[in-house]
């Protein structure tokens, strides 16, 4: 596994290209998508009963089609459904202890 922080770049798709310490290069031969930073217009509903099981609706300025998103409550992470490019949808965890939500 290899971990490379991605540059900015005023481009929306660039081509990705591994090279090592000697000089070779290879071409990954997938393109690389930039997008616009993750931007919240709204959540609904601002409350859920802590049993869970509560379906939230987020707005979003855009969402990244390619990207995968999920909703952390506290400590739990839960898998976020793209519902168009929008709306994302998280259902609920139980919740059994305070902590932030974000």
């Amino acid at each position: 596994e290899m971990t490379c922080p991605s540059p900015g770049s005023s481009e929306n798709i660039v081509s990705l290209w591994l090279l090592n310490d000697v000089g070779d290069e290879e071409d990954v031969g997938v393109p690389f998508h930039y997008y616009d930073d993750l931007h919240v217009l709204g959540v609904f509903p601002e409350m859920a009963p802590l049993a869970g099981n509560t379906t939230i609706h987020i707005k979003l300025y855009k969402a990244d089609p390619t990207s995968s998103y999920s909703c952390v409550f506290g400590e739990k992470n839960v898998d976020a459904m793209l519902m168009n490019d929008t709306y994302i949808e998280c259902v609920t965890p139980r919740w059994e202890s305070q902590g932030r939500t974000t």
